[in-house]
């Protein structure tokens, strides 16, 4: 949650509808008084020395400082910060997720999916028995999708037919309808955690920096899908196929891979596991 903006003097604050708490020099005092848990400079104006000034009078506060940096067309995964010659140098890593770190989420996968296929036959055999009284056919069907490395895999999703009956809509709520692609993830198509699966013609139309996202694994569930169902309960929603909304999906998705965690992956899951356990899942 960003509590607010810092006025630093620099150049006049663009208006994007949050509210400046305060100036640069009154920060430190405002840490506690506002719970700030991380400061963000992003003022490219703002001298070294005032920064320094900054870390200096808060060293001994456990908040986290981070700046922006002038990189951001770079095709960059990872970054960290080295000393050469007594300067800070920025050391760039093209390896969008660390082996060790991917060999585990591959076996988180595999035993997750494995442990939900089988909680979720007795919904798919409901489904299907369903499906056949009324005549709709099969329950299941698969849509393409581009997935890790550009290839292109059928996404097992439920049929869609006409209006949703009760069943689907409770297994939709509760996120049940998302449970075909256990499958896929168990194939290695998909993640539990990753980039929204995109079809051949959005996948065709991204940028370079943002097919980045190939670089993992597309998820049942992922950062874009966790912020739009949360934008959408606080009023702030905007259509999918709306510019502004896809390019804030794509930058999410973007930060995602090139930031990766098991920590973070984590986190995600079970955001999305409590809104399926309180019939608040929108996919």
């Amino acid at each position: 949650d960003l509590a607010g903006l810092v006025d630093t003097g620099e150049r006049r604050t663009r208006d994007i509808g949050l509210p400046v708490i305060g100036t640069l020099d009154e920060l430190p005092g405002l840490l506690e008084e506002h719970r700030i848990g991380e400061v963000i400079f992003a003022d490219s104006t703002l001298s070294n020395d005032r920064i320094a000034d900054f870390l200096l009078r808060t060293r001994r506060s456990p908040v986290d400082v981070k700046m922006l940096s002038g990189f951001t067309d770079m095709l960059t995964l990872r970054a960290r910060v080295e000393e050469f010659l007594d300067l800070p140098v920025v050391s760039f890593e093209r390896e969008a997720m660390l082996r060790a770190g991917a060999g585990a989420k591959r076996v988180v996968d595999i035993v997750g999916a494995i442990v939900l296929v089988v909680l979720w036959a007795p919904f798919l055999a409901l489904s299907s028995l369903v499906a056949g009284c009324t005549g709709r056919g099969a329950a299941l069907e698969t849509i393409e999708r581009v997935g890790h490395d550009g290839d292109r895999f059928g996404m097992l999703v439920l049929r869609s037919a006409g209006r949703p009956g009760p069943l689907r809509r409770f297994l939709t709520s509760h996120g049940l309808a998302s449970f075909p692609q256990v499958w896929n993830v168990l194939k290695g198509e998909m993640s539990f955690v990753g980039p929204r699966p995109l079809s051949p013609d959005a996948a065709g139309a991204l940028s370079a920096r943002a097919a980045i996202r190939f670089d993992a694994r597309p998820g049942i569930t992922g950062p874009a899908r966790i912020a739009a169902a949360d934008a959408g309960e606080s009023g702030r929603a905007t259509a999918d196929t709306g510019t502004r909304s896809d390019r804030s999906a794509t930058d999410l998705e973007t930060y995602y891979v090139q930031s990766w965690s098991l920590g973070g992956d984590a986190r995600i899951l079970l955001h999305w596991l409590g809104r399926c356990l309180a019939g608040r899942c929108r996919t």
